[in-house]
């Protein structure tokens, strides 16, 4: 064979301006506040680092509810953390002020203050975040001529953000509140856009990835695999596309080693990568390449599995070719023991040669399971 051929204004501004100080879990685990986008971060803010946000300039905090259409010009929130690390990193929300509302409602005021909040990092980016306000509550007063009021509440409210190092903004697109007063319906919406005046340069970043042997997360500490755990996977069944024809290759190992019981990212090696298709063969020529596993979301025992420098070559009798890609990216689930065991998928990863008589790009597909350990997790310390 051959291969050629959200409705409060106030809930929103309150998590701008406490979720973009989130940077960079330190080395006891957890979220911490940093000013610069590094790993580990070098100088995280302490406990109680007071921080100030306020709208963005030559934008509206615009609340909708019922018919009403309520914009403020100015908004200006505080809040402070309450620890210096943690999983998630605790914060308060403690006041809000907001004018320039114009004549709909003439007065926005933030009911029991403070506010509870968590600030939870996320992988997607590497510099965004998660801030949870738990409890939230707003009220919209003497609206229109018949002088009403409106109160919006949130059980918890989610917001993302933007870590920078000049202007951290957080976005708020319609977040979701439950309404109550005489003539205020019972939903509405509000959006806004904010920006941190103090600390000025703040990111959110990732925490500690561990391979647990149970479902949980945080995984205990006599439950994490320890440093040089081997995970051995197999496909019973893989596919390159990019070739006059798909190639189907059966069988198809992939062997890691962790370098490390717990990281951010956790690093680990490329030990063997092999696969038998026909008449060919296909094997790494990138073994004990850097791997970085990542956790993706919490709760769901799901990573981001990135092979640096990934190299493969294929022979076909006396063709040969080197395909490879300076990263390619796999997902890893975990599971176990059988028939819920973990997997590893290779889903249209691109890896590229410049061969005569061979394809400039190739796709691979495949999905291994894990055979050792039988049962692991990627979760969060």
């Amino acid at each position: 064979m051959s291969l050629r051929t959200r409705y409060s204004v106030a809930m929103a501004a309150i998590a701008a301006s406490m979720l973009v100080v989130a940077f960079a879990a330190g080395p006891a685990s957890g979220t911490e506040l940093c000013a610069e986008a590094s790993y580990p971060c070098e100088e995280p803010y302490p406990s109680g680092t007071d921080v100030e946000a306020q709208l963005k300039p030559g934008t509206e905090a615009t609340f909708t509810i019922s018919a009403m259409t309520i914009k403020c010009n100015t908004s200006t929130i505080k809040g402070e953390t309450l620890a210096a690390a943690g999983t998630p990193l605790s914060a308060e929300i403690t006041s809000v002020a907001f004018s320039e509302c114009g004549t709909v409602c003439q007065a926005v005021e933030a009911l029991s203050v403070p506010w509870e909040a968590t600030i939870e990092a996320v992988e997607a980016g590497e510099g965004d975040g998660t801030l949870t306000v738990v409890n939230p509550e707003v009220k919209l007063k003497k609206c229109t001529i018949f002088n009403f009021s409106c109160t919006a509440t949130a059980a918890a409210m989610e917001l993302d953000a933007i870590g920078d190092d000049e202007d951290p903004e957080v976005l708020a697109v319609e977040e979701k509140v439950t309404i109550s007063g005489a003539f205020c319906g019972t939903s509405g919406t509000m959006s806004a856009s904010y920006v941190v005046a103090e600390p000025s340069a703040l990111f959110v970043g990732p925490r500690d990835t561990v391979l647990c042997k149970e479902a949980a997360m945080p995984c205990p500490g006599v439950k994490k695999f320890p440093k040089f755990t081997t995970i051995e996977s197999q496909a019973g069944y893989a596919e390159f596309k990019g070739f006059e024809e798909p190639v189907g290759c059966k069988p198809s190992d992939m062997d890691l080693e962790t370098q490390e019981e717990q990281g951010k990212p956790l690093y680990t090696k490329l030990m063997a990568w092999e696969f038998t298709c026909g008449e060919c063969t296909v094997t790494t020529v990138s073994a004990t390449s850097p791997v970085r596993i990542r956790t993706v979301w919490p709760f769901s025992f799901t990573a981001r599995v990135t092979i640096e420098e990934a190299k493969l070559k294929f022979t076909c009798g006396a063709d040969q070719c080197v395909f490879e890609k300076p990263e390619v990216s796999l997902t890893f689930i975990g599971g176990g023991p059988m028939p819920a065991q973990p997997y590893l998928y290779a889903e249209g990863v691109v890896l590229n040669a410049n061969c005569a008589g061979w394809p400039k790009e190739i796709t691979l597909w495949a999905s291994y399971a894990v055979s050792s350990p039988s049962t692991v997790y990627p979760s969060r310390p």
